[in-house]
């Protein structure tokens, strides 16, 4: 309420254009998100094919299995230099995302809580697989701890924790504005 007493209320319409301004910008970066998660997927199944063929001496395979161009030089490489470069590019897609992701929130909210949690978030992920990768290695049971901590890599190197983020961030502005009508 202003000084009168009278309810301010933004206008539909102009709630309605910001979001429609909002929407276009993102659509570039929707197609980015995309296509750098394309790149990572061809990349890291020819690297997991290359590594199976290294590791079990499969030079001769039944069926015709073709690398892009671009990915031969995976053929040259041996396999503890294939599994370094694997996690070269897990810590190198996995900080992609998270610059996309801390960018979206930070441009979006403008709010230093929200980029502390998507920091936090992203930094908990990664610390939880750590530990089950460690876990597995000091107990004997590597690839149960590589397998989980896998799956939350998995997490941080796809645009998940994006699509769970800003929806709450919208979810808790929206909850900190009714409450804020309510109390006046």
């Amino acid at each position: 309420m202003d000084d009168m007493g009278t309810k301010n209320f933004q206008s539909t319409s102009s709630v309605e254009n910001k979001n429609n301004k909002l929407f276009w910008k993102l659509i570039p970066v929707i197609v980015v998100i995309f296509i750098i998660g394309y790149i990572r997927e061809l990349i890291f199944v020819h690297i997991n094919f290359q590594r199976t063929q290294v590791y079990y001496h499969e030079t001769d395979l039944d069926y015709n299995y073709t690398f892009p161009g671009i990915l031969l030089f995976l053929k040259k490489l041996d396999y503890d230099q294939l599994t370094q470069l694997k996690w070269i590019l897990t810590v190198l897609f996995y900080l992609i995302y998270f610059g996309i992701t801390y960018l979206l929130v930070s441009t979006i909210f403008k709010n230093k809580t929200y980029n502390l949690i998507t920091i936090a978030s992203h930094l908990v992920f990664f610390v939880i697989a750590g530990i089950f990768y460690l876990v597995g290695v000091f107990t004997g049971k590597g690839l149960e701890g590589y397998t989980l901590s896998r799956e939350f890599m998995g997490i941080l190197q796809s645009p998940l924790l994006l699509m769970i983020l800003i929806p709450t961030f919208i979810l808790g502005d929206r909850q900190k504005k009714i409450q804020k009508d309510i109390n006046r």
